[in-house]
């Protein structure tokens, strides 16, 4: 253990002289999982410290996809305070998320399901709304827990972002046949839509991509290892910034417009060279979804006293003393000063820091974990010849647009 300790800091100590100032943009998701290869063990070190360079590289790449495809945006953050009940299971989050839309027999649309017209109840899922009534003529009906999931899971987890989803008629007769209610013939026609993603789904995803990432160790495939350990290091790292779980999260509801980028790049760019790094060794975490959710929801509890500091130190800087205009690769920003900026850190009382430390080791542990489930492969020979895996790893192939698509939470990048 100690050995292990003396080699993990003798990296660290010998790549933090290199390092530039990192930000929360671009540089801080590639700084987060360039610091992360040195909280490995010295067993995983022949894949991640020669692969180090295409690690800090690809750690973008999620960011340049928003650009070009719409389901991207909502695997960046979740609003917690949209809802009271957030189920940590993703097939249940679509279970009481997904909208069912209807024609009927008398060719009325209706909307069967979907946020709050469906709530689970010890072993049952009840549907309540105008629609159930009209169609059912009952207030509510209620359909067991597992035949509602086993209809979830065949028509809207492996449908899931494809847009608008197709549900047999005969499916939906069966799944309330199954409940002692005669439907045939009364579905004219049926079909669903996403209603969760609008919300976010950072903790689902990264669940989804832990399980992915085991499977890439398990079957030898170097591409896909790679890959998914730089792309879960940039969802790791999201999900330590407080406003990605907020739906306030560019203080727009509450007159706070900027604070994201003044939180998560300005104060990094200006501060971060003087903080600490060294996190320690990464630790192995048996229940990803714990861990996932555990992270979001500590993120979230610091929501309150980010924004009240920024408008607490707002209030006390005239607007003239707030911004400076600079020229950065031929683009005019405006910025914070550095008196604000100061303050602002100062009154955090090192919550970036902090964040950033903690993003620094949950990916490590993320890295480690994978690897630990998929039996412990040995990397010195595992990956000598790269196997086919998963295309598109180098994400020049992505072109990139002017305007982000879906949700921006004030992100800044300019090349």
């Amino acid at each position: 253990m100690k050995l292990n300790i003396a080699i993990s800091l003798f990296f660290l100590i010998i790549h933090t002289s290199f390092i530039i100032k990192p930000i929360w943009g671009f540089q801080a998701h590639q700084t987060i999982n360039r610091l992360a290869v040195f909280t490995l063990p010295p067993n995983m070190m022949p894949l991640y410290k020669k692969e180090i360079a295409y690690l800090t590289e690809h750690a973008v790449d999620p960011d340049k996809r928003r650009y070009v495809s719409p389901t991207e945006s909502c695997r960046h953050y979740i609003d917690l305070d949209r809802y009271a009940y957030f189920p940590h299971n993703l097939l249940e989050a679509l279970a009481l998320h997904t909208q069912i839309f209807i024609i009927n027999d008398k060719k009325d649309t209706l909307k069967l399901t979907g946020y709050p017209n469906v709530f689970l109840h010890q072993r049952d899922f009840f549907l309540k709304s105008k629609s159930i009534k009209t169609f059912f003529k009952r207030d509510s009906i209620a359909i067991a827990d597992t035949t509602y999931r086993q209809f979830v899971f065949n028509h809207f987890l492996k449908q899931y972002q494809d847009g608008t989803w197709t549900i047999p008629n005969e499916a939906i007769e069966k799944l309330f046949e199954k409940e002692r209610f005669i439907t045939k013939g009364r579905f004219k026609k049926v079909w669903a839509k996403d209603g969760l993603s609008a919300t976010g789904i950072l903790p689902y995803h990264l669940i989804g991509m832990q399980k992915r990432l085991t499977n890439a160790f398990m079957q030898k495939n170097k591409q896909a290892v790679l890959k998914l350990s730089a792309e879960i290091g940039h969802y790791i790292a999201d999900a330590h910034v407080p406003l990605h779980t907020t739906r306030n999260y560019d203080g727009q509801l509450t007159r706070q417009m900027g604070v994201h980028a003044f939180w998560e790049t300005r104060l990094p760019e200006l501060f971060a060279d003087k903080y600490n790094f060294w996190v320690g060794q990464a630790t192995y975490f048996e229940k990803p979804t714990d861990f996932f959710w555990k992270i979001v929801q500590k993120s979230h509890e610091l929501v309150p006293k980010l924004l009240e500091i920024e408008q607490e130190v707002s209030k006390s800087f005239p607007n003239y003393k707030k911004f400076v205009s600079t020229t950065k690769n031929g683009v005019t920003l405006t910025l914070q000063t550095q008196e604000y900026a100061t303050l602002f850190h100062e009154k955090l009382d090192g919550m970036v820091e902090q964040q950033m430390r903690d993003a620094v080791l949950a990916v490590g542990s993320a890295w480690y974990s994978a690897w630990f489930e998929a039996g412990q492969p040995n990397l010195n020979h595992l990956f000598e010849k790269m196997p086919m895996g998963e295309p598109n790893l180098d994400t020049t192939a992505y072109a990139k647009k002017d305007k982000m698509l879906g949700r921006d939470e004030g992100i800044i990048w300019k090349e």
